[in-house]
Protein backbone atom coordinates (compact mmCIF):
# COMPACT_ATOMS: atom_id res chain seq x y z
CA UNK A 1 0.00 0.00 0.00
CA UNK A 2 3.10 2.61 0.90
CA UNK A 3 4.77 1.61 -2.67
CA UNK A 4 1.16 2.38 -4.25
CA UNK A 5 0.77 5.44 -3.03
CA UNK A 6 4.41 6.78 -3.26
CA UNK A 7 4.22 5.60 -7.09
CA UNK A 8 0.80 8.32 -7.54
CA UNK A 9 2.39 10.72 -5.32
CA UNK A 10 5.28 10.36 -7.53
CA UNK A 11 2.17 10.91 -10.59
CA UNK A 12 1.02 13.37 -9.11
CA UNK A 13 4.07 15.49 -9.07
CA UNK A 14 5.19 14.54 -12.93
CA UNK A 15 1.48 15.82 -14.02
CA UNK A 16 1.96 18.88 -11.75
CA UNK A 17 5.82 19.77 -13.51
CA UNK A 18 4.82 18.43 -17.04
CA UNK A 19 1.65 21.53 -17.01
CA UNK A 20 -1.06 18.93 -17.34
CA UNK A 21 -1.94 18.95 -13.62
CA UNK A 22 -2.61 22.26 -11.30
CA UNK A 23 -4.32 25.37 -11.20
CA UNK A 24 -4.78 27.52 -14.10
CA UNK A 25 -5.71 31.54 -12.59
CA UNK A 26 -8.40 32.96 -15.50
CA UNK A 27 -9.87 36.30 -14.46
CA UNK A 28 -13.40 37.66 -16.45
CA UNK A 29 -15.63 40.07 -16.40
CA UNK A 30 -19.36 39.09 -16.97
CA UNK A 31 -20.28 39.41 -20.87
CA UNK A 32 -17.52 37.30 -21.38
CA UNK A 33 -18.28 34.45 -18.70
CA UNK A 34 -21.58 34.33 -20.07
CA UNK A 35 -21.28 34.39 -23.83
CA UNK A 36 -17.42 32.65 -23.92
CA UNK A 37 -16.69 30.70 -20.77
CA UNK A 38 -19.36 28.12 -20.97
CA UNK A 39 -18.24 26.57 -24.40
CA UNK A 40 -14.24 26.85 -23.20
CA UNK A 41 -14.51 25.15 -19.99
CA UNK A 42 -16.53 22.31 -21.41
CA UNK A 43 -14.01 21.00 -24.18
CA UNK A 44 -11.06 22.37 -21.53
CA UNK A 45 -12.39 20.19 -18.96
CA UNK A 46 -12.58 16.75 -20.80
CA UNK A 47 -8.99 17.76 -22.21
CA UNK A 48 -6.91 18.78 -19.09
CA UNK A 49 -9.07 16.92 -16.39
CA UNK A 50 -6.21 17.47 -13.95
CA UNK A 51 -5.93 21.63 -14.22
CA UNK A 52 -8.60 23.43 -12.27
CA UNK A 53 -9.93 26.90 -13.38
CA UNK A 54 -9.94 29.07 -10.77
CA UNK A 55 -12.28 32.56 -12.25
CA UNK A 56 -11.41 36.03 -10.55
CA UNK A 57 -14.85 38.20 -11.93
CA UNK A 58 -14.73 41.76 -11.91
CA UNK A 59 -15.97 44.57 -14.13
CA UNK A 60 -12.62 46.16 -14.49
CA UNK A 61 -10.21 45.07 -16.24
CA UNK A 62 -7.36 47.19 -15.35
CA UNK A 63 -7.96 45.79 -12.08
CA UNK A 64 -7.55 42.19 -13.41
CA UNK A 65 -4.32 43.20 -15.01
CA UNK A 66 -2.96 44.31 -12.04
CA UNK A 67 -3.42 40.70 -10.68
CA UNK A 68 -1.51 39.43 -14.03
CA UNK A 69 1.09 41.77 -13.50
CA UNK A 70 1.57 40.71 -9.51
CA UNK A 71 1.18 36.87 -10.24
CA UNK A 72 -1.77 36.19 -9.04
CA UNK A 73 -3.76 35.56 -12.23
CA UNK A 74 -2.19 33.46 -15.71
CA UNK A 75 -4.55 34.78 -17.92
CA UNK A 76 -7.17 37.50 -18.04
CA UNK A 77 -9.80 38.74 -20.99
CA UNK A 78 -9.49 42.28 -21.29
CA UNK A 79 -10.97 44.65 -24.24
CA UNK A 80 -8.47 46.86 -26.13
CA UNK A 81 -6.57 49.16 -25.69
CA UNK A 82 -4.23 47.18 -23.10
CA UNK A 83 -2.91 49.09 -20.46
CA UNK A 84 0.63 50.03 -20.30
CA UNK A 85 2.54 46.87 -18.19
CA UNK A 86 4.49 43.61 -19.33
CA UNK A 87 1.59 42.34 -20.93
CA UNK A 88 1.15 40.31 -23.57
CA UNK A 89 -2.21 40.08 -25.53
CA UNK A 90 -4.19 38.45 -28.61
CA UNK A 91 -7.41 40.15 -29.96
CA UNK A 92 -10.37 37.30 -30.08
CA UNK A 93 -13.20 39.05 -31.16
CA UNK A 94 -14.99 42.30 -32.17
CA UNK A 95 -17.87 42.77 -30.09
CA UNK A 96 -20.06 45.52 -31.32
CA UNK A 97 -22.06 47.82 -29.69
CA UNK A 98 -25.81 47.84 -29.66
CA UNK A 99 -28.58 49.80 -28.46
CA UNK A 100 -31.01 47.90 -26.57
CA UNK A 101 -34.62 49.16 -25.94
CA UNK A 102 -38.69 47.84 -25.19
CA UNK A 103 -39.72 45.95 -27.81
CA UNK A 104 -42.60 48.29 -28.46
CA UNK A 105 -40.64 51.29 -28.23
CA UNK A 106 -40.41 53.77 -31.54
CA UNK A 107 -36.72 53.06 -31.98
CA UNK A 108 -37.18 49.72 -32.21
CA UNK A 109 -39.66 50.25 -34.74
CA UNK A 110 -37.27 52.78 -36.71
CA UNK A 111 -36.20 51.30 -40.21
CA UNK A 112 -32.64 53.80 -40.40
CA UNK A 113 -29.60 52.16 -39.10
CA UNK A 114 -29.20 54.02 -35.56
CA UNK A 115 -26.18 55.96 -35.15
CA UNK A 116 -25.47 57.87 -31.67
CA UNK A 117 -27.23 61.13 -32.93
CA UNK A 118 -30.45 59.22 -32.44
CA UNK A 119 -29.38 58.62 -28.54
CA UNK A 120 -30.18 62.51 -28.44
CA UNK A 121 -32.22 63.11 -25.18
CA UNK A 122 -33.14 59.57 -24.17
CA UNK A 123 -32.62 58.73 -20.59
CA UNK A 124 -30.12 55.83 -20.94
CA UNK A 125 -28.87 53.10 -19.20
CA UNK A 126 -25.47 51.45 -19.26
CA UNK A 127 -22.28 49.75 -17.06
CA UNK A 128 -21.13 51.21 -14.43
CA UNK A 129 -17.64 50.78 -12.94
CA UNK A 130 -14.55 50.07 -15.24
CA UNK A 131 -11.46 51.96 -17.21
CA UNK A 132 -12.09 55.70 -18.23
CA UNK A 133 -11.04 54.63 -21.70
CA UNK A 134 -14.39 52.15 -21.87
CA UNK A 135 -16.79 54.39 -20.46
CA UNK A 136 -19.34 54.23 -22.91
CA UNK A 137 -19.65 58.00 -23.48
CA UNK A 138 -16.01 58.39 -24.51
CA UNK A 139 -16.35 55.12 -26.48
CA UNK A 140 -19.17 56.71 -28.30
CA UNK A 141 -17.08 59.87 -28.57
CA UNK A 142 -19.96 62.11 -27.00
CA UNK A 143 -19.13 62.57 -23.18
CA UNK A 144 -22.38 64.74 -23.18
CA UNK A 145 -23.63 61.73 -23.13
CA UNK A 146 -23.60 61.27 -19.41
CA UNK A 147 -25.85 63.91 -18.23
CA UNK A 148 -28.39 61.60 -20.48
CA UNK A 149 -27.43 58.47 -17.71
CA UNK A 150 -30.00 57.82 -15.80
CA UNK A 151 -29.09 54.14 -14.02
CA UNK A 152 -25.19 52.38 -14.47
CA UNK A 153 -25.31 49.04 -13.05
CA UNK A 154 -22.42 46.07 -13.04
CA UNK A 155 -25.15 43.83 -13.83
CA UNK A 156 -26.17 42.83 -17.34
CA UNK A 157 -29.56 41.18 -16.37
CA UNK A 158 -30.41 44.33 -14.47
CA UNK A 159 -29.58 46.65 -17.40
CA UNK A 160 -31.66 44.56 -19.47
CA UNK A 161 -34.27 44.56 -17.21
CA UNK A 162 -34.49 48.16 -17.04
CA UNK A 163 -34.34 48.38 -20.55
CA UNK A 164 -37.39 45.89 -21.11
CA UNK A 165 -39.47 48.13 -18.78
CA UNK A 166 -38.52 51.22 -20.26
CA UNK A 167 -36.54 53.19 -17.82
CA UNK A 168 -34.55 53.69 -19.88
CA UNK A 169 -32.74 52.80 -23.43
CA UNK A 170 -29.12 50.19 -22.84
CA UNK A 171 -26.30 51.44 -24.31
CA UNK A 172 -24.06 48.30 -23.65
CA UNK A 173 -22.12 45.86 -26.39
CA UNK A 174 -23.31 42.43 -27.93
CA UNK A 175 -21.73 40.19 -25.17
CA UNK A 176 -23.80 42.00 -22.91
CA UNK A 177 -27.15 41.84 -24.78
CA UNK A 178 -29.19 38.83 -24.29
CA UNK A 179 -31.13 39.01 -28.03
CA UNK A 180 -33.52 36.16 -26.79
CA UNK A 181 -34.62 37.78 -24.02
CA UNK A 182 -38.49 38.53 -24.23
CA UNK A 183 -39.50 42.21 -24.04
CA UNK A 184 -36.54 44.00 -25.54
CA UNK A 185 -35.45 44.48 -29.22
CA UNK A 186 -31.47 44.51 -29.62
CA UNK A 187 -30.50 47.33 -32.69
CA UNK A 188 -26.99 47.75 -33.48
CA UNK A 189 -25.42 51.41 -33.27
CA UNK A 190 -23.88 52.10 -36.40
CA UNK A 191 -20.85 54.42 -37.07
CA UNK A 192 -19.21 53.20 -33.56
CA UNK A 193 -16.09 51.39 -33.65
CA UNK A 194 -16.51 48.06 -31.60
CA UNK A 195 -14.90 46.61 -28.69
CA UNK A 196 -12.23 44.64 -29.08
CA UNK A 197 -12.18 41.61 -26.96
CA UNK A 198 -8.74 40.11 -25.69
CA UNK A 199 -6.76 37.76 -23.91
CA UNK A 200 -3.45 38.61 -22.01
CA UNK A 201 -0.66 37.51 -19.69
CA UNK A 202 2.01 38.24 -18.14
CA UNK A 203 5.16 37.70 -20.96
CA UNK A 204 7.93 37.45 -18.78
CA UNK A 205 6.38 34.23 -17.26
CA UNK A 206 5.92 30.96 -18.20
CA UNK A 207 3.02 29.56 -19.06
CA UNK A 208 2.57 25.92 -18.98
CA UNK A 209 0.77 24.02 -21.40
CA UNK A 210 -2.80 24.23 -20.27
CA UNK A 211 -2.54 28.25 -20.85
CA UNK A 212 -2.19 27.79 -23.92
CA UNK A 213 -4.62 25.27 -25.09
CA UNK A 214 -7.04 27.47 -23.15
CA UNK A 215 -5.37 30.65 -25.37
CA UNK A 216 -6.45 28.20 -28.54
CA UNK A 217 -9.50 27.31 -27.13
CA UNK A 218 -10.88 31.06 -26.80
CA UNK A 219 -9.75 31.74 -29.96
CA UNK A 220 -11.85 28.97 -31.47
CA UNK A 221 -15.00 30.07 -29.21
CA UNK A 222 -14.15 33.46 -29.61
CA UNK A 223 -14.49 33.17 -33.51
CA UNK A 224 -18.22 30.95 -33.14
CA UNK A 225 -19.07 34.26 -31.21
CA UNK A 226 -18.33 36.42 -33.63
CA UNK A 227 -20.38 34.58 -36.69
CA UNK A 228 -23.35 34.50 -34.40
CA UNK A 229 -23.11 38.20 -33.37
CA UNK A 230 -22.87 38.72 -37.46
CA UNK A 231 -25.74 36.55 -38.61
CA UNK A 232 -28.09 37.86 -35.59
CA UNK A 233 -27.73 41.43 -36.01
CA UNK A 234 -27.79 41.36 -39.47
CA UNK A 235 -31.17 39.43 -39.44
CA UNK A 236 -32.73 42.18 -36.71
CA UNK A 237 -32.29 45.33 -39.46
CA UNK A 238 -33.41 43.26 -42.10
CA UNK A 239 -36.42 42.64 -40.35
CA UNK A 240 -35.92 46.31 -39.49
CA UNK A 241 -35.87 47.45 -43.42
CA UNK A 242 -38.85 45.19 -44.35
CA UNK A 243 -41.85 47.33 -45.37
Amino acid sequence: MVRSRLASAAADLDALASGTAGVLRVGCYQSVGARLLPPILREFSTAWPQVEVQLTETQDDGELLRDVERGALDLTFIVFPLAAGPFDAVELLEDPYVLVVREDSELARRPSPLTPRDLAGLPLITYAQMRDVHAVENRLGRPGLRRQMVFRSNDNATILGLAAEGVGAAVISWLSADPYRPGITVRPLGRVSPRIVGIAWHRDRYRIPAAEEFIRLTRSAAEQEQQQASRLLDQAERRTAAP
